[in-house]
């Protein structure tokens, strides 16, 4: 399997689609820096720490993920893995040596976008990545070799280099939106002012106002505790699009809740899509 991982990593390094993306992440972070610093000089300064300019990358890790990961095998299916199993290799090895270097490339996808504010963020916002942070760049990484697993999956089962990248997009943005609706849904408060009420009163004077109705009134999308909001929270943290959604908007609050709890999602992703993905990969016909 070694020599499988040298040869795919060298041809990572070929592939234009991971630099491109490397890039992106660079040039995205760090100009957001240099954007929040040239602010901050011009105003009194505002108080947002250095994840909430640098963390907004993960919305696009899975977008990335999956351009990355699909290009990158999309290749392998006209004559790449019949030859690799042809000179003496598993298909598991020939998998795990993919898994392997999508995986990689994910991470440094990873650090592309970190390393900006990590070396920028003292020089321009004098600060640098608390321990809490580190420990969501962690989460962070991980998110994104679970992704490398899912569209790895994906990429070897599915042959059409057309189809492969269109849907891994596809799945990545539907990811993505349900973390969203899930995030938003938590995140609905139990009561709402009543249009319907009387309005404040204006320099001391009590307006007339009908005491039959409430101030306040019930959310119809509010969850309130019991197995449906569990559900929810539960899919929310588990499910890489939820991630995604709570690490890049950190401002949020929710990116440090649960990370044991995500961290392990992560794990637990990564494995049923290996395993999925090799299970189906042993049977599938490489003529």
């Amino acid at each position: 399997m070694g020599n499988l991982l040298s040869a795919d990593l060298a041809r990572l390094w070929r592939c234009k689609a991971f630099w491109l993306c490397c890039l992106f992440f660079a040039v995205l972070s760090s100009g957001t820096l240099w954007n929040a610093y040239w602010v901050g000089s011009q105003t009194i300064a505002a108080n947002a720490s250095l994840e909430t300019y640098i963390f907004p990358f993960a919305f696009l890790i899975g977008l990335a993920a999956a351009v990355v990961c699909t290009l990158f095998l999309g290749s392998e299916h006209a004559v790449g893995f019949r030859n690799k199993c042809c000179v003496g290799h598993s298909r598991a090895a020939v998998y795990g040596s993919d898994l392997a270097t999508c995986s990689i490339a994910a991470l440094l996808l990873c650090a592309a976008a970190v390393l900006p504010g990590g070396i920028l963020g003292p020089i321009l916002l004098g600060e640098g990545f608390d321990a809490m942070a580190v420990v969501m760049i962690a989460g962070i990484c991980l998110l994104s070799v679970a992704y490398a697993a899912v569209f790895t999956a994906l990429a070897m089962l599915v042959s059409s280099q057309a189809a492969a990248p269109v849907i891994a997009l596809l799945l990545s943005l539907l990811l993505l939106a349900g973390g969203y609706a899930g995030v938003q849904r938590l995140a609905e408060p139990p009561t709402v002012p009543n249009p319907a009420a009387a309005p404040p009163t204006v320099e001391g004077v009590e307006p007339d106002r009908n005491d039959t109705v409430p101030e306040r009134i019930p959310t119809p999308n509010y969850l309130p505790e019991g197995p449906a909001r569990s559900t929810v929270q539960f899919l929310t943290d588990f499910l890489p699009g939820g991630q995604s959604y709570q690490y890049g908007a950190v401002s949020t609050g929710t990116a440090s809740v649960h990370l044991p709890q995500k961290m392990a999602s992560c794990a637990a992703v990564f494995a049923l899509s290996t395993a999925a993905g090799l299970l189906l990969f042993r049977r599938k016909d490489l003529k």
